[in-house]
Parts: structure tokens; C-alpha cells; sequence
């Protein structure tokens, strides 16, 4: 009789004298297999539920010209994200965590931000220029967002 390459599990040939003890050991080299298989999935899952998977969202908004506190750039999300950035021809802008501290590439121009009660709305302004409140006009701006899986 032969083997498997990868179990050794009985093949049987025509001539073969078929033993209880074959089918035996045969199903427990398989049942053992395939119970190696599932601790390594059930393992998997384990590590991959710890990992803080995050969802993220890209979209663009364009720039109208406008600046100041009386005039601020805003976006509203789905839900209250845990960090956006938003990414423009000029400058960058980063927000981060429930409290969502922003800063820019450009430290004395860091906009104001404000976030609404509900965390999903955010608007910024600067009075120094529109590159800095990153609207300037006509200028398209990517924005990525993270969100909480």
C-alpha cells in the first residue's frame, strides 16, 4: 500500500488487504489535522481582534476663497472620527482624538478649530490667509478620515 505526501494516510490499491487498525490511525492523523487547522483560525481571530482595526473614509472638498472667524471652513462626517487629515496643494492639517488638538505644517498659522457638540462637524479658521485656513479658492483638498471600527 502507499501514502499521502502530506499525512502518510493509507492509499489503497486493488491487491491491498484492508485493516481496521489503517482506517484507524488514518482518521486520527485527520482528525488531528483538521484540529490543528481550527486552533490556528480561533488564533487568528484572537490577534486580529486586538489589532484596533480602524475604518477609513477619503473624500475632497474645493476651496472658495473665504477666511476668518466670521467665514470658517467646515466638513461634517458620518460619525465622530478619530483623526483626520486633510492634505491641499499649499499646506496640511491634522486633527486628532475626541478632544482634536489640530496643528499645520505651518506652526504660526495653526488654524482654530472648533468641533461641534456631537463631534461630527469641524470647522477651522485663520485671518492670515486662505492657503492657511486651507481654502483657497478653487483649490481641491483630500481629506482622510479614521474612524472607530
Amino acid at each position: 500500500m502507499n501514502k499521502t505526501a502530506n499525512f502518510q494516510l493509507t492509499q489503497w490499491e486493488k491487491t491491498d488487504r484492508i485493516m481496521m487498525e489503517d482506517f484507524n490511525r488514518d482518521n486520527a492523523a485527520i482528525d488531528a489535522a483538521l484540529k490543528g487547522n481550527a486552533d490556528g483560525v480561533a488564533a487568528l481571530q484572537t490577534a486580529m481582534a486586538s489589532c484596533g482595526n480602524c475604518r477609513i473614509t477619503i473624500s475632497n472638498y474645493k476651496g472658495t476663497g473665504t477666511l476668518g472667524e466670521a467665514h470658517p471652513t467646515s466638513l461634517t462626517f458620518a460619525e465622530p472620527p478619530l483623526l483626520v487629515f486633510i492634505l491641499g496643494p499649499e499646506s496640511g492639517f491634522m486633527a486628532r482624538g475626541r478632544a482634536m488638538n489640530a496643528f499645520q505644517s505651518s506652526s504660526n498659522a495653526t488654524p482654530t478649530t472648533i468641533w461641534s457638540a456631537d463631534q461630527k462637524t469641524v470647522s477651522w479658521y485663520t485671518p492670515y490667509d486662505a492657503q492657511y485656513q486651507l481654502n483657497t479658492k478653487d483649490a481641491v483638498y483630500q481629506v482622510l478620515c479614521f474612524y472607530q471600527a
